[in-house]
């Protein structure tokens, strides 16, 4: 009987260790997710201030076009807002 008892720990441990094992792999896949949408997060960060760089290039040279401004003053503005 003891031996059949200690067979039984035995098996528990194992079992314990096994879900220990798959909640560690289970932990470093969801940190590599989140490093993947951490990436993600600052490219989308960077695409935001681009687009809003460009819309204010857009909005400064429609106010220089609709003011009588040449094409040439649209040009400069570009410069200073890219």
């Amino acid at each position: 009987m003891t031996t059949a008892a200690g067979l039984a720990v035995a098996n528990g441990l194992r079992d314990s260790q096994a879900v220990l094992t798959q909640g560690v792999r289970n932990i470093n896949d969801a940190q590599a997710q989140l490093q993947t949408i951490d990436g993600a997060m600052s490219n989308i960060g960077n695409l935001l201030d681009r687009l809003n760089t460009l819309a204010t290039e857009i909005r400064l040279v429609h106010l220089y076009r609709r003011s009588g401004g040449t094409h040439h003053d649209a040009g400069r503005i570009r410069q200073h807002t890219s």
